[in-house]
């Protein structure tokens, strides 16, 4: 089944990502997957707007998500240039720059890049996920979480 969401490149829409990726999860049960999936895929959003569609609100972004083996895909496509994702490595290149393509590597199964960059694919397994993973990707969510603390005081 493919769900989909299209938005405008506004900051106002991103209410409405939260709210469709809160409803994939719970019509799977699978809410304890929220917190991962949702910074990822705001950040891929975010990015689309900002990067991709250079706020730019005639422009969209469109979110698709569809079940896969043992988990869920999301991708999100913006209407801009793309970019050369070949740049970005396991690392953020600083605070500023590749720290949201870094989140969404260490908190999905897989992503790639199509389109020109156009678009980010990202993989979520929900079946069976190891536990060693889990625990990084606790370790990432909370060292995020107050590094932002700290930049909102």
């Amino acid at each position: 089944m493919m769900e989909t969401l299209v938005i405008q490149s506004n900051t106002s829409e991103l209410a409405k990502v939260e709210s469709f990726i809160w409803n994939v999860v719970c019509e799977r049960h699978i809410t304890n997957y929220y917190g991962s999936m949702s910074v990822a895929l705001m950040h891929a959003v975010r990015n689309a707007m900002e990067h991709g569609n250079k706020n730019d609100v005639k422009k969209s972004v469109s979110i698709e998500c569809s079940d896969c083996d043992g988990g869920l895909r999301f991708s999100v496509a913006d209407q801009g240039e793309g970019f050369d994702y070949g740049r970005f490595g396991e690392f953020p290149l600083s605070d500023n720059c590749g720290s949201g393509i870094y989140l969404m590597k260490c908190l999905s199964d897989g992503l790639v890049y199509e389109e020109g960059g156009r678009k980010v694919v990202m993989d979520f397994d929900v079946n069976g996920i190891d536990e060693e993973v889990a625990a990084e990707r606790r370790w990432t969510l909370n060292r995020v979480s107050k590094k932002e603390e700290v930049l909102l005081h």
